[in-house]
């Protein structure tokens, strides 16, 4: 049986997630119709210091899932809240081996609670092309695809 223990924080966390970040990182290029060398490119530190930035007048909580047995971090979940009070999703990530154990729903959960106790707006998320296999995953929380927006791709 999982001994998972659940932790929340702040940037300090980042540090915890990096390895976990790096894996979903290589997720998305992979999975990615058009884009895989937007993820292929983008980096760790990159990617902390836009959410720092977005959450810098409001805030920013990182869940983690930790399995106490071999003492390290197997998923996460980052929460944010802009200015405008919109409450997003930012990156959520569990090993493989710990899917299909709830600890996705937990993380999830954790993180929409949070944005209810900080009485946002609404709540939001964005999904990459190529991911799509999540999106039953995400309509148990009530999320749904509502518009699909076009990027440019440069050559």
């Amino acid at each position: 049986m999982l001994k998972i223990e659940y932790l929340d924080g702040g940037e300090e966390q980042f540090i915890s997630i990096k390895p976990l970040w790096e894996k979903i990182k290589e997720h998305h290029k992979n999975v990615s119709t058009y884009f895989s060398e937007y993820f292929e490119q983008k980096n760790f530190e990159e990617r902390r210091l836009e959410l720092l930035d977005k959450s810098k007048d409001s805030c920013l909580k990182i869940f983690l899932a930790k399995d106490m047995s071999l003492n390290k971090f197997v998923g996460y979940c980052i929460a944010t809240i802009d200015r405008n009070k919109v409450g997003e999703i930012d990156s959520i990530y569990i090993e493989p081996d710990y899917r299909k154990n709830g600890l996705g729903e937990n993380l999830m959960r954790k993180a929409l609670d949070w944005m209810e106790s900080k009485q946002v707006r609404s709540k939001k998320m964005i999904v990459a092309v190529g991911n799509e296999d999540v999106f039953d995953f995400y309509k148990q929380f009530n999320f749904y695809p509502r518009s699909i927006t076009l990027e440019e791709k440069e050559d």
